[in-house]
C-alpha cells in the first residue's frame, strides 16, 4: 500500500512538472523569438558566422533566465509552489518544513538539471529515500509536501 502512495506521490511530482512545462511554452517560445530577431541573415561570412552563434547561445541563456525566475520566484514565494504543483496540491520546503529562499530556489532549479542529467534517475529516487526526496531535492536540502489547502 505504502509503494502505491510513494508512486502516486511521485506521480503527482511528474505531472507538476508537465504543467509547469505547458505554461513555460509561451514565454520561452517568445524569447526566442526576441532574442533571435537579432539574428542576421546568412551570407556566408565567418563574421555573419560568429554573430549567429553568439545570438544562438543568448537565445538559450535567455530561455534559462526566464526557466529559472519561473521556478526561483513561485518555489520561493508565500504560495511555496508552481501553478503546477498548486494544480497537484503540493508545495516546497526546508528541512525545517519553512519556505524557501529565493537563492535556494535558484540553487533547486539547477540542481534540477543534475537530475536530469541522470537520465531522470534523479528524479525517481525520491519513493526510495525515507524523506521522498528527489536528488535535486537532496543536493539543496528541500522536500516537496502536500500543502495544507
Amino acid at each position: 500500500m505504502q509503494n502505491q502512495a510513494d508512486s502516486a506521490f511521485v506521480l503527482r511530482r511528474i505531472a507538476a512538472y508537465v504543467i509547469d512545462f505547458i505554461i513555460l511554452i509561451i514565454p520561452l517560445a517568445a524569447t526566442k523569438l526576441a532574442v533571435n530577431s537579432f539574428k542576421p541573415l546568412d551570407d556566408g561570412s565567418i563574421e555573419t558566422l560568429r554573430m549567429r552563434v553568439v545570438v544562438g547561445g543568448l537565445s538559450s541563456l535567455a530561455s534559462i533566465l526566464v526557466a529559472c525566475c519561473y521556478f526561483a520566484y513561485l518555489e520561493s514565494s508565500a504560495a511555496q509552489s508552481t501553478f503546477g504543483k498548486r494544480l497537484f496540491g503540493l508545495k516546497v520546503i526546508n528541512l525545517e518544513g519553512a519556505r524557501i529562499s529565493f537563492p535556494r530556489a535558484i540553487g533547486l532549479f539547477f540542481a534540477r538539471v543534475i537530475s536530469l542529467l541522470t537520465f531522470g534517475i534523479g528524479l525517481f529516487i525520491a519513493p526510495l529515500t525515507a524523506s521522498k526526496q528527489a536528488l535535486h531535492d537532496l543536493l539543496t536540502k528541500t522536500r516537496v509536501t502536500k500543502s495544507d489547502s
